[in-house]
């Protein structure tokens, strides 16, 4: 029998390639009444205006162009029509982008929160089409990206969203946009096979599909590692202050919005940095020197630096080389999806070198402790960071 954790983390985009094929199997066996039974009973506590069944069918052709095919035998007219029910209800469940968990009493001081999944993706990687229409990208999915009209867009292999180059003549680009959420990472393969791999809480704009003979541009919010493939055209990087030409390289920019600088690291090849709309300004950067743009100023500064810490969390690894407290608190936000509040202004100037890799936050918080004198809480909100 499955287990009521399993459709748990299905419906939550949380589960293993083994959990999926268990969920495929039952579909096609007889134990789908119990399954029908979990679905129901959460779906009659939660208060929700009827979704038009035509919504739900749709719904449901995607969510099961999302599981692997699984062998079993043709299931009975009965079964079939209990399937439909069943089928019907976690389609509603996905139409309306979430699904309830209501603690018992005794959980409600948990150190875990209570999430409702919201469809727009505040917790899930999404990937917004040309049309409109906004598609959550489970982890684990091998599926095509198909838009309102039926076209298929793009070929998703687990974390990596892949575009083909088409024979077809263009001559308006449509662009796609990716978000990818706090606490997670996620690759996309443009056209013409350059490969972006974007960090915790980050965006990129792309189209597509390049128009021949045209500047290849993509616009990024946060951080990404770009390996570009070399062309007869030049591809540039758009951030909210700086533009990045590439010659055919591989290099890293960190553009958060929240941060007082945009850094672009060059690991090889070659890259010119300038600023929005002043391309006399261009500072051309060689491997291992970084160009970092000061929003206050207004001013680009280029130094020699060590690529290694600034492109390590490519591989899930957070490595910090003489890096300021502050600075290291974004990261572990960002990469652990925590709220870490830092209550005083005394670790402005303290600065740490360490490497981690499978360290839970509390195990990198206590370590470096050891290294920084700091007492801290931690709430199902938020992370306290004390003298």
């Amino acid at each position: 029998m499955i287990s009521r954790e399993i459709i748990d983390r299905f419906l939550k985009g949380e589960y293993s390639l083994e959990e999926l094929a268990l969920l495929k199997k039952h579909f096609t066996t007889d134990d789908i009444q119990t399954l029908e039974e979990i679905i129901r009973e959460d779906w009659n506590k939660a208060d929700v205006q009827h979704v038009p069944q035509e919504e739900l069918h749709k719904q449901w052709k995607q969510f099961k162009a999302q599981l692997p095919p699984a062998k079993a035998k043709k299931p009975t007219r009965k079964l079939t029509r209990k399937l439909t029910t069943y089928s019907a209800l976690i389609a509603a469940s996905l139409v309306l982008g979430f699904f309830i968990f209501k603690p018992k009493p005794s959980d409600l001081n948990s150190q875990v929160k209570e999430k409702i999944y919201l469809s727009n993706g505040s917790n899930v990687v999404t990937v917004k089409l040309g049309d409109g229409s906004v598609q959550n990208i489970l982890p684990t999915a091998t599926r095509t990206i198909v838009s309102k009209n039926g076209v298929a867009v793009a070929q998703q292999e687990q974390n990596k969203l892949v575009y083909a180059l088409t024979s077809a003549s263009i001559s308006e680009q449509q662009y796609n946009t990716l978000t990818v959420p706090l606490g997670k990472t996620f690759k996309v393969v443009l056209s013409d096979q350059s490969e972006i791999t974007l960090n915790a809480g980050s965006s990129l704009r792309y189209p597509i599909q390049f128009l021949p003979n045209k500047t290849r541009e993509v616009y990024l919010s946060g951080e990404g590692y770009f390996s570009i493939q070399k062309s007869k055209t030049s591809f540039v990087v758009h951030t909210t202050n700086i533009s990045t030409t590439v010659y055919g390289t591989q290099f890293n920019i960190s553009s958060y919005p929240s941060e007082s600088t945009t850094k672009v690291v060059l690991v090889e090849g070659s890259i010119g940095v300038h600023q929005l709309n002043n391309i006399k300004s261009t500072r051309r950067l060689v491997p291992n020197e970084m160009a970092a743009y000061d929003k206050t100023n207004k001013k680009i500064m280029v130094s020699t630096v060590d690529v290694s810490s600034y492109i390590s969390w490519i591989d899930g690894v957070l490595l910090f080389k003489n890096e300021n407290f502050l600075e290291i608190i974004k990261k572990l936000e960002r990469h652990f999806d925590r709220k870490i509040n830092v209550e005083t202004t005394n670790f402005s100037k303290a600065k740490f070198t360490g490497r981690f890799e499978i360290e839970s936050l509390d195990e990198i918080l206590k370590t470096i402790q050891k290294i920084v004198k700091f007492d801290y809480t931690s709430t199902a909100d938020e992370i306290k960071i004390n003298p």
